[in-house]
């Protein structure tokens, strides 16, 4: 279910995974900082920024400033077969 314009009231979107499903995400406005299982170096995400959450990776989201944060993700679902 798509979740538009969400503000990110919150500093942290808490440890999460997209087992079953990806995601594709659109920084409206903010930056976060994400954070993720694979070992790499936090990514910083910024205003106009769109990229893409696949399944298998375990992650979560920091909101290190003092300014709002407002995304747009969609989670792609696989077609149910008939």
């Amino acid at each position: 279910k798509p979740r538009h314009d969400r503000l990110c009231d919150a500093r942290l979107i808490a440890v999460h995974a997209h087992d079953s499903r990806r995601a594709i995400v659109y920084i409206v406005e903010g930056e976060l900082v994400q954070h993720g299982s694979d070992g790499e170096r936090p990514l910083i995400r910024r205003q106009g920024d769109a990229y893409f959450e696949g399944p298998g990776v375990v992650h979560w989201l920091e909101n290190a400033s003092s300014a709002p944060v407002r995304a747009s993700s969609v989670d792609i679902l696989p077609i149910a077969a008939e």
